[in-house]
């Protein structure tokens, strides 16, 4: 039981889900991915070296195939058909984290346990980053040093410095673009997908842009009403004015009706279609009109 002194310095924290509805066939992946991850995380802790040989151990572990599972009174050896090279280096490297933090426990005088086998399911983390030059010439340079030197940590270092870096200009981006959006009344954006344009030539500047992660904060704000436009919709080929469709080359930044002869911006008549598709009307054009502060 806490007393009003503890409930005092305690600090609510909220999270927020989003659950999205998958196809059997994905659900049972995943069902089996996360299986491995525990099969594979019951074999790391098992196979840890005795002289503390973790170099060697993870250079090692995270290119094995199969994993011995112990069932009942014998072990059993797994193949790990979906867990990839990435995710058996994630779940090796969070046990060496888990052993550095009993560690230092144990050298500022603290009483520590051992680390338990899991029957359950774990999460499994991986670190994702974009590739800019700088970051390039890093990884370049930290291929050619021997693992294990000083010099080896230190360009380490300054790579994921770089990432890090990287990863905060795209964070500081959806902050600031989501900020100015929040000022408006309405916000209406069509649900693209981008995962789609992964395999097209713009795959590169898709994956290294903050779009997927504006549109996620949109859908999930509570301060603006957000109305979001199929994505089956052809707002860029449809005339706003007359309703006349036709193909636009993604070269062709103005749109030139055939039927009506009206010529606009690309973007312009995209977004008057996004807007009547909503229900707004935008026969006198698109004037945005921001929110009262």
């Amino acid at each position: 039981m806490f007393n009003k002194i503890d409930r005092s310095n305690l600090i609510p924290t909220t999270y927020e889900l989003k659950i999205i509805p998958q196809k059997k066939s994905k659900i049972k992946y995943l069902n089996h991915l996360f299986l491995e991850g525990k099969w594979f995380y019951n074999y790391c802790l098992g196979s840890l070296p005795q002289n503390r040989d973790y170099y060697n151990w993870f250079k090692e572990i995270k290119k094995s195939k199969t994993a011995k599972i112990k069932v009942k009174d014998q072990f059993e050896e797994r193949e790990l058909k979906y867990l990839s090279s990435q995710m058996k280096e994630a779940i090796a490297q969070e046990i060496l984290n888990s052993l550095k933090s009993l560690k230092q426990r144990k050298d500022n005088g603290k009483k520590i346990g051992k680390l338990k086998f899991t029957s359950k399911e774990r999460p499994i983390t991986l670190k994702q980053f974009s590739v800019t030059l700088k970051s390039k010439k890093l990884q370049r340079l930290l291929s050619r040093k021997e693992k294990g030197t000083w010099k080896h940590k230190i360009l380490k270092h300054r790579l994921q410095r770089e990432h890090e870096k990287t990863t905060n200009i795209k964070k500081d981006i959806i902050n600031k673009v989501t900020s100015l959006l929040y000022r408006y009344r309405m916000i209406v954006y069509q649900d693209d997908n981008f995962h789609a344009w992964h395999k097209t030539f713009l795959s590169k500047s898709i994956q290294h842009s903050s779009m997927g992660g504006i549109t996620r904060r949109l859908s999930s704000n509570r301060r603006t009403p957000v109305k979001v436009v199929d994505r089956y919709i052809p707002t860029t080929q449809t005339c706003y004015s007359c309703g006349h469709r036709q193909k636009v080359e993604l070269s062709q930044r103005e749109f030139k009706c055939e039927e009506c002869r009206i010529e606009i911006n690309r973007d312009l008549n995209s977004a008057m279609n996004m807007l009547k598709a909503v229900g707004v009307d935008c026969s006198e054009g698109l004037n945005p009109m921001p929110a009262e502060m």
